[in-house]
Order: C-alpha cells, then structure tokens, then sequence
C-alpha cells in the first residue's frame, strides 16, 4: 500500500488542478475579458482565487488549493526520503527537513493576499537545501552509475525553479511564464514519483 502513496498524491494533484482548470470563469493579465481557462495565460494563483480575473464567481478555487497543498505535501514526504538516502550527517539531514519543510508551509499560503511574502520566503527557504542535495546526487555514487537520467532531471528542475523565479522578479518574458510553470510542475511531479519508485525499491 505504501508504494501506492505517490501515485494518490500525482492523481489528487492532477485531478483537482484539472477541475479547477474546468471550472474557472475565465479572464487572465493579458485578456482580463476571456472566458474559461487558457493553459498559456493563466497562472495556477488566478485558479485558486474565490472571483475570477472576469469578474465572475470561482467555483473551483478550493480545487485549486486542495492541489497546492497535495502538491506541498508530496513535495516534502519525496524530499524527505531522497534526504534520507543521500546525507548521512545527522545536523545536515534535519536542517534539510526543517528549511523544506518552513519552504513548503509558506508555499501552502499562495493563495492568500501574502502571496509575493510567501512566494519570497519558500524560495529563500526551499532553495538553499535544494541546492544541497543537487550536490549530493552530483556526487553520490548510485546516481552515477544507476540512475543517471534522474541526475539530470534533478539539475533540470533546479534550474526551471530558478528560471521561473527570474522570470517573475525581473518581469522579463512574462508571457511565457504561465506554461512554463505548468511545465516545471509536471517534470518535478513525475521526477519525484518515479525516482521515489526508484529508492524504495533500492532501499527494500
């Protein structure tokens, strides 16, 4: 039942991020007007607000946030398991924990009229341990040698976050920003289901 675990929290993301997706009215920064959800316009925050950027009542903004927080909690079990296998300093290991799971809890507050604070303190949070486990499967010996291809999905990842963070700081190619968030939400969904497959099964 446990390796089951993933697989419920990639379906609750999905499905509760595709009915909000549905039910949303409509409008977006660039066409304040529009009607229903456009995956190139829309951000995930303009689905988890109770009026739509129309004007029109959001029906499946609890959808929404139902995903974030899936999302939130899948991130940190995921992140604590790969810490688990990777770091065998006690101190390094729970402060990992700890800052990912401060980044996460702020990351759970999006939707909330903080969502630039929160955005910040996630970042801030969630990028220094990031970073340290980037390294450790940089170096560790099983990823070398038996799961390269999920290396490289790591450092992809790293450095999609890291551009979307670019993006929206600086404000430079703001329209590509909304695919590009969904597209960094699924390869950092199927990294971490697959690769958790991949450590349970190595660990057992």
């Amino acid at each position: 039942m446990k390796n089951l675990v993933p697989y419920f929290f990639l379906a609750g993301v999905l499905l509760c991020y595709s009915a909000a997706a549905f039910l949303y009215p409509g409008g977006s920064e660039v066409n304040p007007i529009s009607v229903g959800f456009n995956a190139f316009e829309n951000y995930w925050c303009d689905l988890m607000q109770e009026t739509a950027i129309n004007g029109n009542a959001n029906h499946g903004y609890l959808f929404a946030i139902a995903s974030l927080w899936l999302l939130c909690g899948w991130m940190f079990l995921f992140f604590r398991q790969l810490s688990d296998f990777l770091i065998q300093s006690k101190p390094m290991k729970l402060s990992v924990v700890v800052l990912f799971a401060l980044s996460f809890v702020f990351a759970g507050q999006l939707f909330t009229s903080y969502h630039d604070l929160a955005l910040n303190l996630s970042s801030i949070m969630g990028f220094p341990p990031l970073l340290i486990l980037i390294l450790h499967i940089i170096k560790n010996t099983f990823f070398k040698k038996k799961l390269s291809s999920y290396k490289w999905m790591a450092i992809s990842c790293a450095a999609l976050l890291v551009l979307n963070n670019v993006i929206y700081h600086l404000q430079i190619g703001m329209i590509a920003l909304p695919l590009l968030q969904k597209i960094t939400l699924l390869i950092a969904l199927l990294w971490s289901v697959s690769l958790y497959q991949r450590l349970k099964k190595h660990k057992n």
